[in-house]
C-alpha cells in the first residue's frame, strides 16, 4: 500500500516508485492502493490503475496542543 497525507509532498514521489516497480516487473499482478485523507490526484491515480482508500488520521505534534486531544476523534478509534 502507499500511504499519503493531505499536504501532497509525498504523491508524486510515490508515483515515480510505482512506474519504476512497473518498469522492473513487468510480469507481476501489483495490486496498489493509495490510502490518505483524500485522492490527492485522481487521474494519476487512475493512469496508474491504484485504488484510493479513504483513512483520516490526526497529527503526532511533539508540543501541548488542545489539538492532540481533538485529532483522537479523527482517528477512527
Amino acid at each position: 500500500g502507499l500511504v499519503g497525507g493531505g499536504s501532497g509532498g509525498h504523491f508524486y514521489p510515490l508515483m515515480a516508485v510505482v512506474e519504476s516497480l512497473r518498469e522492473k516487473y513487468p510480469a507481476a499482478d501489483l495490486h496498489l492502493y493509495y490510502f490518505g485523507p483524500n485522492p490527492y490526484d485522481a487521474e494519476q491515480l487512475k493512469k496508474h490503475n491504484i485504488q484510493f482508500v479513504k483513512i483520516s488520521s490526526g497529527k503526532r505534534r511533539l508540543y501541548s496542543s488542545i489539538e492532540n486531544y481533538l485529532d483522537i476523534f479523527n482517528r477512527g478509534i
